[in-house]
């Protein structure tokens, strides 16, 4: 397989991307994957990507293709939901050859949404591609975790991060998008980022001022000003850091 792949778009996990290249070249394509690791390491996009490749169709990654069915949030904790999500296994795919059902946060899964997961998962269509994705494997049933194709994801590194950023159409603000957001989701979602313009705005003034020497006036933007926020844009705004975004 040395054609260029929806997968090969993954950010930052290599093992990760051998893992599933090998899984797509299987013959066992309805073994449900069970991708863990840290939040915002690409877990979810690594779902979508995979699905685009078995589909031959790009609309998985923006997750509104008919035969991907993807499940997450509170959902995830409704029995009710689960069992949809299980039944839509059973169903023929409308336009592709096979579907592809993803769980997020399978960890969350009640004891009975476990109980028709694992009913599921013991004799998968073989049509369908599952695949769960958690923080923490240790938190999945053994079971679960027994039948699954485990693959690791790790804490992306702040290359990668950037790299994300950059691919999502941000040019601008990339380190303080990353210093204040508590997600890397937040940090290339331009509605979530909004709420942290004013307080980088605030800490941008205070650091001219330091630069200035003017005392009268730090002081008094030092009552409008979080202390964390303020040590949040320096390290931001660091050197290195910048070194790193401009590629010097």
């Amino acid at each position: 397989m040395n054609e260029e792949r929806y997968i090969d778009k993954l950010i930052g996990q290599p093992t990760a991307w051998k893992i599933i290249r090998r899984f797509m070249l299987s013959r066992q394509l309805n073994r449900t994957l069970l991708f863990h690791g840290p939040k915002s390491s690409g877990k979810t996009t690594a779902a979508r990507l995979l699905a685009a490749d078995l589909f031959l169709d790009q609309r998985p990654i923006r997750n509104v293709h008919p035969d991907y069915n993807e499940l997450s949030g509170k959902d995830v904790e409704d029995i009710e939901k689960i069992r949809a999500w299980k039944v839509s296994a059973d169903k023929a795919p409308f336009e592709a050859k096979r579907s592809v059902l993803v769980l997020r946060g399978v960890e969350r899964a009640s004891s009975a949404a476990n109980n028709n997961l694992l009913k599921l998962l013991e004799e998968p269509p073989e049509h369908v591609t599952i695949i769960l994705t958690c923080e923490d494997a240790s938190a999945v049933l053994d079971t679960i975790q027994s039948r699954s194709l485990k693959t690791r994801f790790v804490e992306l590194s702040l290359e990668n991060k950037l790299e994300v950023i950059r691919r999502r159409g941000v040019t601008t603000d990339i380190l303080e998008r990353l210093a204040f957001s508590k997600t890397l989701f937040e940090a290339v979602n331009g509605d979530a980022f909004k709420v942290t313009s004013q307080a980088i705005k605030s800490c941008r003034d205070a650091y001219d001022v330091v630069l200035t020497g003017d005392t009268k006036k730090l002081l008094e933007l030092a009552e409008s000003v979080e202390t964390l926020d303020m040590v949040r844009y320096i390290e931001a705004t660091s050197t290195s850091l910048r070194n790193i975004v401009t590629g010097k």
